[in-house]
């Protein structure tokens, strides 16, 4: 019968030192790490940061934006059916300047976070949630003015936020420049009164 003999005191050194590095919060000199970790969190995903190729890859093969598909929602057509409703009876207010819509102002839904940025979310293909169904829920619709959500295009809401006050921004100067003039020519004059209706 042959017996190996086993040496305590090695696997006694080994099990110390690992409880000691784990006791003291030193674990990261017994693993491996590498940057994001090894599991894929939506936060990294989001930064670029995936932990595994699979992952990498199907965000790549997350297909086109296709605005046909997500205009077309369920949700999209019946939200527009009650917003014209509501239009009608002059009950809609703007979701943005919570001005109530006149009969004769063009409204439009807007995606609040735009279909197109939850269409590219990294976080939404991790998720594997729908796009569609994320974009077309209640608390991502809004009515505003047509002009205001043309304006809006697919940026993200911070963009256009930016993008506004730029060009308010840029509109006061306007205006400073024109009032600063002793006299107006009567387009200088009309263009005034454009400008201050557009703050």
């Amino acid at each position: 019968m042959n017996v190996e003999k086993f040496d305590w005191t090695e696997e006694l050194h080994q099990t110390m030192v690992k409880s000691l590095v784990t006791s003291f919060g030193l674990d990261f000199l017994l693993l491996n790490d590498r940057k994001g970790g090894d599991v894929d969190t939506i936060h990294n995903v989001r930064n670029g940061i995936y932990a595994t190729e699979a992952e990498r890859q199907r965000y790549e093969g997350r297909g086109d934006y296709d605005s046909h598909h997500y205009h077309s929602h369920e949700n999209y057509i019946a939200t527009n059916r009650k917003g014209k409703r509501a239009h009608q009876a002059g009950t809609l207010t703007d979701a943005y300047t919570g001005e109530v819509f006149a009969s004769d102002d063009k409204k439009n839904l807007d995606h609040i976070i735009s279909a197109k940025e939850i269409h590219d979310d990294p976080g939404r293909i991790l998720a594997e949630r729908d796009g569609a169904e994320l974009a077309n829920d209640a608390s991502n619709l809004a009515f505003t003015h047509e002009s205001l959500n043309k304006s809006k295009k697919a940026d993200s809401m911070d963009a256009f936020i930016c993008t506004l006050q730029k060009n308010r921004e840029d509109t006061l100067r306007q205006i400073a420049e024109l009032e600063s003039k002793a006299t107006l020519t009567e387009k200088e004059k009309e263009c005034l009164i454009s400008l201050r209706k557009k703050i």
